[in-house]
């Protein structure tokens, strides 16, 4: 069973409690309180618009994994194919989708590049994890735009256009996963993760590794 810690409420009364000092600071030896009327009105309906701002797209989000039938997993309970590093998962969610198992999440990092995949090495996004039907060799196309691999799989014309046309991005190959790792300086939506999940399996079936039926669109 999942926790969620709520984080929001010590630094609510953080806030508060500065917005009050700061107030009467301001107007020490003054009996005109208007000053720390509106210095409080400010300090806190500005937390509260970004809380509330973070509240409805994570409840976006929610209703949108809902829909799709995805499970909401424990990210510590996970090996992830990426390497060890300063990396968290807040959330994630799980679902198969014709025949494979696919893992979609938040993903924040700090000095670390997911084998090239990503251009800076601190920052947030999405992230996608494709559970393949075996075992590739590791291989990789970077952000740069460069294949790293013995694979012949990388030589496939097709592509290389779906990734100048946008239809792909960098991924990565571990043992029997793909992920792709998005950099997104925005709060997740449902058109993101349905975007990061479409380019996820569009890069499995330009590599020819998942089953042999046609992969389905995600709902």
């Amino acid at each position: 069973m999942l926790i969620r810690k709520r984080w929001w409420q010590p630094l609510w009364l953080s806030v508060l409690v500065v917005a009050l000092m700061l107030g009467r600071a301001l107007n020490r030896g003054r009996d005109d309180w208007s000053g720390t009327v509106a210095f409080l009105v400010i300090v806190t309906v500005t937390p509260s618009a970004f809380l509330l701002t973070r509240v409805l797209f994570r409840r976006h989000l929610r209703r949108w994994a809902a829909r799709g039938e995805w499970t909401e997993i424990d990210p510590d309970e996970r090996r992830w194919p990426w390497p060890d590093g300063r990396i968290k998962v807040p959330r994630a969610w799980q679902r198969e989708i014709d025949g494979l198992p696919v893992t979609f999440g938040e993903i924040r990092w700090r000095n670390h590049d997911f084998d090239g995949t990503v251009p800076r090495r601190k920052g947030k996004g999405a992230f996608v994890v494709v559970r393949l039907p075996h075992p590739q060799p590791s291989m990789v196309l970077r952000h740069t735009f460069e294949p790293v691999g013995d694979s012949p799989r990388l030589d496939q014309p097709a592509l290389f256009e779906a990734y100048v046309a946008g239809e792909i991005g960098p991924w990565a190959v571990r043992g029997d996963e793909l992920f792709t790792v998005e950099p997104r300086d925005v709060w997740l939506d449902p058109q993101i993760a349905d975007q990061a999940v479409r380019r996820a399996l569009r890069t499995v079936q330009l590599l020819d590794l998942g089953p042999d039926t046609p992969g389905a669109e995600p709902r």
